[in-house]
């Protein structure tokens, strides 16, 4: 059962509370650290998006078509929709010889709202190239190219490429693709639903890469190297994801995932021996997230005091009238159980 992250008072009445579940892994699939229950079943969501990357290197499709870091840093991001991921799609976009008229993403606003206004306000046609996941599906659309199969319905479960995707996700996991449940995400593509301790198991394996295959050692780390280098385009200005990479010290990546799913993967270095770490808020709310995972990682003693004071804009402690008045606090005080 889910149990209280989150504490909202106003004055002193807890008026809501935030429930979640936490999962914490070693690099041998241990967990050590859990909050209500880890083999809570529910949707991985964009928080999977490295891991469906990975057939883009290992194919030789990120030889051939020559991408760059920063080209496969998009391909993993649920971007802002800010100048400079709108340019890395429209780059993808050209060196596979395709348009935005082949992505089947979809059309949403830009997720960064100065972004938006400024495309309302200059009259600029929002097109799928602004889809926070325009990324991912130029990374499909490479693949379909590598191989030659047709790009028209490459969104289908039954595609070839996303069978390819979902063999890569069932071995990462280590979860049976035939166990995985299949759902369909907001932006047309295949969703996986799995226990989220096997998405902290997917995490740890992808950024300790010896741990993997020969297949995948490099396709993993190159990926998690354009993370950790490219933390902007993994999301943008004012992203948590990306301000807790940009804070830590190059060995971990953090990835967000649609309604209240949060996962992240530390190297075995300095004195921690390499953990995988997901977080679901119960209810898909992901306004307190950056707090709870604060909260996890201040008491696994992943972040320094240092680094946490960097990330204090993502820490509210109190609520505020209309004019700017305190009358109630935000706590997160829950205490993970060892394992």
């Amino acid at each position: 059962m889910s149990e209280v992250v989150i504490k909202i008072y106003r004055g002193n009445l807890i008026e809501n509370l935030y429930r979640g579940d936490v999962s914490i892994v070693k690099i041998n699939s241990n967990s050590i650290y859990s909050l209500g229950d880890e083999h809570k079943i529910t949707y991985w969501r964009s928080a999977a998006k490295p891991i469906q990357a990975l057939p883009v290197i290992y194919s030789g499709a990120y030889q051939r078509f020559g991408f760059t870091d920063q080209e496969l840093a998009v391909m993993v991001a649920s971007h802002n929709g800010e100048e400079k991921h709108i340019k890395l799609v429209h780059s993808i976009l050209n060196k596979i010889n395709l348009t935005e008229n082949d992505l089947k993403c979809g059309i949403c606003s830009p997720v960064y709202r100065p972004t938006a206004h400024y495309l309302k306000k200059n009259g600029i046609e929002i097109t799928p190239v602004y889809n926070p996941c325009s990324g991912k599906h130029v990374a499909q659309l490479a693949l379909c190219q590598y191989y030659g199969w047709p790009v028209n319905d490459y969104y289908s479960v039954k595609h070839p490429v996303q069978q390819m995707i979902l063999d890569v996700v069932g071995y990462i996991s280590d979860y049976s693709r035939e166990s995985i449940y299949l759902g369909i995400d907001d932006c047309t593509v295949p969703v996986f639903g799995m226990p989220i301790k096997n998405m902290s198991n997917s995490y740890v394996r992808f950024v300790n890469w010896e741990l993997l295959s020969n297949k995948y050692k490099t396709a993993a780390q190159k990926i998690f190297l354009s993370m950790v280098n490219n933390p902007y385009i993994v999301g943008g200005t004012d992203r948590f994801d990306t301000d807790l990479m940009k804070v830590s010290d190059g060995n971990l990546v953090a990835k967000s995932g649609a309604d209240g799913v949060f996962c992240i993967g530390i190297r075995n270095e300095k004195e921690n021996t390499g953990i995988g770490i997901t977080i679901k808020m119960e209810s898909g709310n992901m306004k307190f997230m950056p707090m709870a995972v604060i909260r996890i990682l201040e008491q696994i003693k992943i972040l320094s005091e240092i680094q946490i004071q960097k990330l204090k804009k993502y820490i509210p402690s109190a609520i505020l009238n209309c004019r700017d008045e305190k009358i109630g606090d935000i706590v997160s005080d829950f205490k993970l159980k060892k394992l």
